[in-house]
């Protein structure tokens, strides 16, 4: 069984920070807007044998960013199967490893959110997958335990963000307008 799912890059079409936290997140009120740069991220479940080390094992089309515990969809996934057990998706994933595949297009560290659309789309794929367990809240409160813009990239669209960048409040479409990179 696998889900492919194509993920957008995003954008801050406004910026500011207006505080700091004591973990060291600053406070922000800006406006993200999804773009038309994709990742695609094919999750699928596949048996797990004695000889696989990991129920989760990420595969990419570049190899410049870790594909283990450290990345993204990595934790994402760890999340998402830590909050299904006790629930009745719980059986769904047993026995089986979870293989993520990454076809990356947005550029890394670019501030493009191209890490947090990943994990985004690995919890959309797993929710799909396990007959949708979880809410779009549900979700996002995962989303944001991966990182401060997994909820944003969970929504898309264009989205008026405060907090770390996790508080969003939709926004209409602004319509289209050329952007450079």
């Amino acid at each position: 069984m696998k889900c492919e799912v194509a993920v957008p890059a995003k954008i801050n079409l406004s910026l500011d920070v207006i505080g700091e936290r004591e973990d060291g997140y600053h406070l922000l009120e800006t406006v993200m807007q999804s773009i038309g740069l994709f990742d695609k991220v094919t999750v699928s479940l596949l048996p797990f044998s004695a000889a696989d080390r990991e129920p989760i094992r990420i595969v990419a089309d570049r190899p410049t960013f870790p594909l283990d515990s450290r990345n993204t969809c990595h934790k994402a996934a760890r999340i998402f199967l830590s909050a299904c057990r006790g629930s009745a998706a719980a059986g769904f994933f047993e026995g089986k490893q979870v293989r993520i595949h990454i076809d990356k297009k947005i550029p890394q560290a670019a501030g493009l959110a191209g890490g947090s659309a990943d994990a985004a789309a690995v919890l959309i794929a797993l929710n799909r997958m396990a007959g949708s367990p979880f809410s779009d809240a549900e979700l996002s409160a995962a989303g944001a335990k991966v990182g401060a813009d997994v909820p944003f990239c969970l929504l898309g669209g264009t989205a008026l963000c405060s907090g770390i960048g996790d508080i969003l409040e939709p926004m209409p479409f602004l319509g289209r307008f050329p952007l450079v990179l």
